[in-house]
């Protein structure tokens, strides 16, 4: 019994253990929605800064009457391209900063840029140790092993029950009792 106690107590800390690592997985993929989001609008922006500059070099040569009027037309129809992109782009982008609002009740202004990552953060040596301690520290593997220990603590409760009642019922055929 007392096992069997042990047993549901540990699997109710993983449970809220797992629960607490899946809320922390959704926010996790919301910033990096966010943040993608982000910079994808900043993308689009410096796109934009450079088909402007094409368009007002284009619109100097016209004038200057070294090009012709369909490059300007050419440039134009580019930026308006971009436009429509970049517009799609920020409303992705909010549409990815309200969805992280809603988890994390904050402000979001003065959240960090993304970095790329630096060589300590690499994985050395292979995979293996990675594998292993990722597999360790599996709140899924380790509820499954924790699911089983419990099932069989119960199956030897019941065991040990049943073999009680056996005994009783023979020592009362017998009348020891």
């Amino acid at each position: 019994d007392e096992s069997l106690g042990v047993s549901l107590q540990a699997l109710a800390q993983l449970r809220r253990a797992d629960a607490i690592h899946e809320v922390s997985r959704s926010l996790l993929r919301a910033w990096y929605d966010w943040q993608r989001d982000r910079e994808v609008v900043a993308l689009w922006r410096a796109q934009r800064d450079v088909v402007q500059q094409l368009v007002g070099m284009a619109s100097k040569r016209v004038r200057a009457g070294d090009a012709a009027r369909i490059d300007q037309l050419n440039q134009e129809a580019a930026l308006a391209q971009v436009d429509a992109e970049l517009s799609l782009a920020q409303a992705r982008e909010a549409a990815s900063r309200a969805a992280l609002s809603q988890q994390l009740p904050t402000s979001l202004d003065a959240a960090p840029a993304l970095q790329a990552p630096s060589a300590s953060d690499l994985p050395t040596g292979g995979t293996e140790p990675w594998v292993t301690q990722l597999q360790a520290s599996s709140h899924e593997a380790r509820l499954a092993q924790l699911e089983a220990e419990q099932a069989a603590a119960r199956a030897k409760r019941v065991a040990l029950d049943q073999r009680d009642r056996k005994s009783t019922r023979l020592n009362s055929s017998h009348g020891y009792i």
